[in-house]
């Protein structure tokens, strides 16, 4: 990309504080492209998102020797017995679950939701299986947990696989969460469906292996589907963007953390939030801290991008810069915000004070109650406030 070109923009808060907020708006990083790595980037999978619909080339993928599927239940996979790796299986052992008929044009709308993930070079695949609804009688289940593999909790089960592996389970959990959340056509209400073999009044469903929904408008008992026949018929899956803001003074001494009041005692992070619909990122960014700390930025830049699969997140990483040191919160989300030295934020992490902000993650005992305790290395905000303290 060429070089920054700063364009200015002037947004008015909408809360009558007769006050008008100027803010520097550039373009996405030259940074983009960079080798920065996040826990859950990492996805070196070919998606083949062009094949998708392509039953032959699809069928012969998945009865490949090199084929391999991630189970899951309830959104939670299928651990090895060591819970730091998923237990990947192979389409044999799921033979009584007579998956072939999902790649042929017979009662397929009766089987388990498969989506194909990609694969490596010519020899491997990925794909992943939801078994929620299936009779108990098939024997699956017991064939897969017998060496003593288990289903668990994706979170915080996730955090124990290589970034790798946890990048593939990224992308498998949000398509099938999505899956699960998309029953329903939002314009009629219908029920939705991937397999091609359902028709529709004008239309054959095409599934694309998990990666799109079609209403089912073809029930002579129900209304029809006002999106019937068009391009908004479909339904394709939803990453919600957020951004997250690591703001630090002018003298760059300073950076803005905050705290939610369910968070573990002293953990502080970076501000965030979702971006709105008509917002870029460097707008939302900027209202996201207004609101937050009444702090108004200037000089925001793109860092880095990091998949967030809770459900569906894309995570887009940002550094600015605060026009005042001065603080007000106006939607009380955080139950403290304040500025921190960069010494204080430093020892921090010089002495591995980290933890997750979700309590369902054991934290490791802290040897100094009272300290600054800095989100986990496996989120952006952590690897914001580590960019800011080695700039």
């Amino acid at each position: 990309m060429g070089s920054l070109v700063a364009m200015r923009l002037l947004w008015k808060p909408s809360r009558g504080l007769g006050k008008s907020i100027h803010f520097l708006l550039a373009p996405l990083s030259t940074k983009i492209g960079a080798p920065i790595s996040h826990f859950f980037n990492g996805n070196r999978l070919n998606r083949n998102s062009e094949k998708r619909e392509d039953k032959a080339w699809l069928s012969k993928v998945f009865h490949s020797p090199g084929a391999k599927v991630a189970l899951f239940q309830k959104s939670d996979p299928l651990f090895t017995p060591c819970g730091t790796s998923i237990k990947w299986v192979s389409p044999r052992t799921l033979s009584p679950l007579k998956l072939d008929g999902i790649f042929k044009e017979e009662n397929a709308k009766d089987l388990p939701l498969l989506v194909y993930l990609g694969s490596k070079g010519d020899s491997e695949s990925f794909w992943a299986l939801q078994l929620d609804g299936l009779q108990p009688n098939h024997g699956v289940i017991g064939e897969v947990t017998r060496d003593g593999g288990k289903f668990a909790k994706f979170r915080p089960g996730v955090f124990n696989l290589k970034s790798s592996e946890a990048a593939v389970m990224s992308q498998a959990r949000a398509i099938l969460d999505w899956n699960s959340k998309s029953q329903y056509c939002p314009s009629c209400g219908n029920k939705t469906g991937t397999r091609s073999n359902i028709s529709t009044r004008s239309l054959l469903v095409a599934g694309d292996m998990g990666y799109k929904r079609i209403c089912f408008s073809s029930d002579p008992t129900k209304q029809s589907c006002s999106q019937e026949g068009s391009p908004k018929n479909y339904m394709h899956p939803r990453t919600d963007p957020v951004t997250i803001v690591c703001v630090s003074s002018e003298d760059g001494e300073l950076c803005l953390l905050g705290r939610k009041a369910d968070w573990p005692k002293d953990v502080y992070s970076c501000v965030a939030g979702f971006i709105e619909p008509g917002e870029s990122i460097e707008e939302g960014a900027a209202r996201e801290v207004y609101e937050e700390a009444g702090v108004v930025i200037s000089n925001v830049k793109y860092h880095s991008s990091q998949p967030w699969p809770f459900p569906g997140s894309l995570v887009v990483g940002c550094t600015s810069t605060a026009s005042s040191l001065k603080i007000e919160s106006f939607d009380k989300e955080l139950e403290d915000v304040k500025w921190i030295g960069k010494d204080e934020v430093k020892q921090a992490l010089d002495s591995k004070r980290f933890r997750s902000v979700d309590r369902s993650i054991t934290p490791p005992p802290d040897p100094t109650p009272g300290s600054l305790i800095l989100p986990s290395e496996t989120s952006m905000a952590h690897q914001l406030i580590k960019h800011w303290v080695n700039s």
